[in-house]
C-alpha cells in the first residue's frame, strides 16, 4: 500500500513539475493579453475594449515602463511583463496619494489610491512624481474627479453620496463654497 503513495506522489510531483514549466515558458504577451480580456469580459463590448486598451498600452502616455496612460484607461503592468492592472478613469470617483514612510524620513512606497461609486477601487504603487502627475491630470481633464484626501471626502463616500461627492469635485476646481 505504501508504494501506492509513493507511486501517486511521484506522478503528482511530475504532473506539478510539468505545468510549471508550461507556465513559465508560456508567452509573456500572451498572459498580459489575457488579463487585458479578463478585465473587457467585465465590460458590455468586450472585443471593442481589448482594441481599446490595447490601443492604450501601444500609444499611450508612458509614465513607467511598466505604466501608461490615455484619456480612458490606466494600465499598470505587476509581476513582470505579464499581468495588466485596468483602472478605468471613467469610473473613478475620487483619487489620493498615500506615503508610506518608516520613521518619518525615509520614503518606501508611493501608492495612487482609486476609488469608484461601487466601493470597489484599485491601486497603483509608482513614484511620487507620476502620482502627482496623474493627479493633476484628473484636476485638468476628469473634473467630476474628487482629488486628494480628508475626512470630509470620506464620509460622503463611505456614505455613498455621490451627489455630495460630484458637488465637492466642482467646488474644489472653482474654489467656491457650497451653496
Amino acid at each position: 500500500m505504501k508504494l501506492y503513495g509513493e507511486i501517486f506522489s511521484a506522478i503528482i510531483l511530475i504532473l506539478s513539475s510539468a505545468a510549471l514549466c508550461c507556465k513559465i515558458k508560456e508567452d509573456p504577451e500572451k498572459i498580459f493579453v489575457k488579463s487585458l480580456r479578463r478585465y473587457a469580459n467585465t465590460t458590455q463590448q468586450p472585443d471593442a475594449t481589448v482594441e481599446r486598451l490595447k490601443k492604450t498600452w501601444e500609444s499611450g502616455e508612458q509614465l513607467r515602463d511598466w505604466c501608461r496612460m490615455d484619456e480612458k484607461y490606466i494600465i499598470e503592468c505587476i509581476n513582470g511583463p505579464c499581468y495588466a492592472n485596468v483602472i478605468p478613469i471613467q469610473e473613478v470617483i475620487w483619487a489620493h496619494k498615500t506615503v508610506t514612510q518608516v520613521n518619518a524620513v525615509i520614503k518606501t512606497n508611493t501608492s495612487l489610491i482609486l476609488h469608484y461609486a461601487n466601493h470597489k477601487g484599485g491601486t497603483i504603487s509608482i513614484s511620487e512624481t507620476a502620482v502627482d502627475y496623474i493627479l493633476q491630470q484628473f484636476m485638468e481633464k476628469h473634473r467630476e474627479i474628487v482629488v486628494g484626501y480628508n475626512r470630509e471626502v470620506e464620509k460622503l463616500y463611505l456614505k455613498g453620496d455621490m451627489a455630495g461627492l460630484k458637488e465637492y469635485a466642482r467646488q474644489q476646481r472653482t474654489g467656491t463654497p457650497a451653496d
